[in-house]
């Protein structure tokens, strides 16, 4: 019956929103919110129904504090602050019934279970202002072996008890580390929920570093792991964990920016080797984990040979915004890549074959929604 009336009265809220003089701005601010990407495609927007966006606001933000935060940190980013300030305010008028509606109030975010271990609190507090659905997905997945898709029991599940469960399901940080490898590469989208993993595990490695002399960088592991071991539950993880010292790629990068914007050249390499560079905060976040010799290694593992690298930077470059100038980047990168790609592949490859380096390159992996300004210049 409760949730009959959450369902009634988001839809209220929905209709509430439409009919609202400002709909359009509203319904992108949301999507905005929801997805993390701004939306302007009029397509798109016309066919996305208001009352899921209401429905999944509420569940991304478990209080009116927080979406009210939320809102005013997004709005922040954008070029028309002054108009849509007002918008973010009608929207949190609005949203004010749904989160008083009884049976689906929480006083406080995060609730800390007793007897929680101190650190799981702190940790709980810092994942939660990230992808909070894919990581109680992923977490629910490793500790419970089954894929939650209840929005319900989703927003329900508590991230305190999530992190206690894989924490005392998992000893080590490396069986974690596996735990979450084992569920990604079921996935459709596993190179996103890579990153999700990265993302939990560097926070959570502080509960372990009590139990062992674990190193503190990213990708803490034992002397009797190796490289090809991590790469057969995740390629990736096995190539960041390359360290930068082994694979000398100062002077190609030192050719590359000479010729080519350095951001244009990390957005390229990172739309082949990962996803698509969609330009969103939380790209823009995700980037800035990667050094561009990094993304130069885990090229050499996407693209077996020079035409298909060739062809692969071509691709990549007319599907990313401003086209004309990514093309020009794709033909200095195949330039400068072109006299040691082979080379530089076989160093990556006998690297991975040897035994994983006490420390990591890898930059530490947070997918923040940043508080700044996304209209960054590309010089």
């Amino acid at each position: 019956m409760a949730d009959e009336c959450v369902l009634q009265l988001s839809q209220k809220i929905a209709d509430q929103l439409q009919q609202d003089a400002s709909a359009v701005r509203v319904k992108k601010l949301i999507i905005y919110a929801c997805k993390n990407w701004w939306e302007t495609d009029p397509d798109i927007l016309g066919i996305t129904e208001l009352e899921k966006l209401v429905s999944e606001l509420r569940q991304l933000h478990p209080s009116l504090e927080q979406l009210q935060a939320r809102l005013k940190t997004l709005v922040g980013t954008l070029n028309k602050r002054d108009e849509y300030f007002p918008i973010a305010h009608l929207i949190s008028q609005k949203m004010e019934a749904l989160y008083a509606q009884s049976g689906f109030v929480e006083v406080t975010a995060i609730v800390s279970p007793p007897g929680c271990h101190p650190q799981i609190e702190e940790i709980a507090s810092r994942l939660q202002n990230l992808d909070l659905i894919r990581i109680k997905k992923l977490m629910l997945s490793t500790a419970r072996n089954y894929w939650e898709t209840d929005p319900l029991k989703i927003h329900h599940a508590q991230l305190q008890d999530l992190i206690d469960e894989l924490w005392q399901g998992y000893p080590t940080l490396e069986e974690l580390r596996a735990g979450f490898a084992s569920v990604v590469k079921t996935l459709n989208k596993p190179v996103e929920y890579a990153l999700i993993a990265e993302m939990i595990l560097q926070e959570m490695r502080s509960l372990y570093l009590n139990q062992s002399n674990l190193p503190t960088d990213l990708l803490p592991h034992s002397a009797e792991v190796t490289a090809p071991d991590l790469l057969k539950v995740n390629p990736l993880l096995a190539i960041n964990a390359i360290p930068a010292d082994l694979i000398d790629l100062f002077d190609l990068r030192l050719e590359i920016i000479k010729y080519a914007n350095p951001l244009r050249a990390k957005i390229l390499l990172f739309s082949i080797v990962y996803y698509h560079f969609s330009f969103s905060p939380q790209d823009w976040s995700n980037l800035k984990l990667y050094t561009l010799e990094g993304l130069l290694r885990s090229l050499t593992t996407v693209c077996e040979s020079i035409n298909d690298l060739q062809t692969q930077l071509q691709d990549t470059a007319q599907q990313l915004s401003q086209p004309d100038e990514f093309v020009d980047v794709a033909h200095i990168l195949l330039k400068c890549l072109k006299p040691t790609y082979p080379k530089l592949q076989q160093q990556v490859q006998q690297a991975m074959n040897g035994s994983l380096a006490d420390t990591t390159q890898a930059s530490a992996t947070q997918v923040l929604l940043e508080s700044q300004s996304t209209q960054i210049e590309l010089a």
